[in-house]
């Protein structure tokens, strides 16, 4: 074998040698050394399409989640109500006690198939809209007299103004809120002292039902809370038990004392039981037994005071 003719055989060698490394590269990496500029582009191309498909579902996101005001013929009647898109599985339709509609829709649901849902209930939402009507009107009426009643632990008591020119405020006698004013036709004075006096007798009330209760939960390691005030439209209380906070409806000033204490007592168990699980139910039975007759009155007592 001739020296030309060997080393010939050597480079053969090396290429196929060299070939079998590429192509088992190739293999092992999925990627050809050889369409390396082509790869990397067409991926940068689908980065950028994927991110810009990101960009435009966060857009319509945006614009979906805006409410919309809208109006349907419900028989005879034309109901407006709000539209939201959330982040829901199923539509949520909600009627305030003042007769306003808000609709919750996943997003992307049609809102033909929305109108139908509010058409099969057309009935139960004629019924509940008729309700908040004559409710409205027994607004109106309590409205008239809200300057000469006042509705203290269950009691509706008269309000009494006399002129006072020292100890001015509010005080609860013989059956009678009285309320010792400078000018006795002042509005805004009469609501500063409402306003503090509802704010201080709330203080005592609430802070007395947590006092007696309190000891039921202490042995479960439960903190003791603090105890905020609000008038809330739609609940009577709310709670914050990674915070240890504990939201009071002032309304409930006017309720039965039993119904505070069922509302107080529904929100420690929640420092137990964040959801309404069996759980939670099994933590109010053993606490409360009675509980389900006093949420009963509470709701009879908000009905007939037109505040529920």
């Amino acid at each position: 074998m001739t020296e030309n003719h060997s080393s010939a055989i050597m480079k053969a060698n090396a290429t196929a040698w060299r070939d079998r490394k590429r192509r088992r590269t190739t293999v092992s990496t999925g990627w050809n050394p050889a369409e390396s500029r082509f790869s990397v582009s067409m991926a940068v191309v689908l980065r950028f399409f994927v991110m810009d498909m990101k960009k435009l579902a966060k857009q319509r996101r945006r614009d979906v989640d805006q409410k919309q005001e809208r109006q349907i013929r419900l028989g005879k009647r034309l109901v407006s109500y709000v539209l939201e898109y959330k982040k829901v599985k199923r539509v949520h339709l909600r009627i305030w006690p003042d007769g306003q509609m808000f609709v919750s829709a996943p997003i992307g649901v049609p809102v033909a198939e929305i109108e139908a849902f509010l058409l099969d209930y057309r009935s139960k939402i004629e019924t509940v809209l008729d309700d908040c009507q004559k409710r409205r009107q027994r607004w109106e009426k309590n409205a008239a007299e809200s300057r000469n009643f006042f509705w203290y632990l269950g009691t509706k008591m008269a309000i009494l103004r006399e002129p006072a020119t020292s100890n001015k405020g509010a005080q609860v006698e013989a059956g009678n809120l009285i309320l010792r004013l400078s000018d006795p036709q002042s509005e805004q004075e009469e609501k500063r002292i409402l306003d503090t006096f509802v704010r201080e007798a709330c203080e005592r009330l609430f802070s007395d039902v947590l006092r007696r209760q309190f000891p039921l939960f202490g042995r479960d390691g439960v903190l003791w809370p603090q105890i905020r005030l609000r008038f809330m439209k739609s609940r009577w209380g709310s709670c914050q038990p990674s915070k240890g906070i504990i939201t009071m409806n002032k309304r409930l000033l006017g309720a039965p004392v039993e119904c505070t204490e069922y509302v107080m007592m529904h929100e420690l168990c929640h420092f137990l039981e964040p959801n309404h699980s069996p759980a939670f139910y099994r933590q109010m039975d053993e606490r409360m037994p009675d509980w389900r007759r006093r949420k009963r009155r509470l709701e009879q007592w908000a009905v007939e005071t037109a505040m529920g």
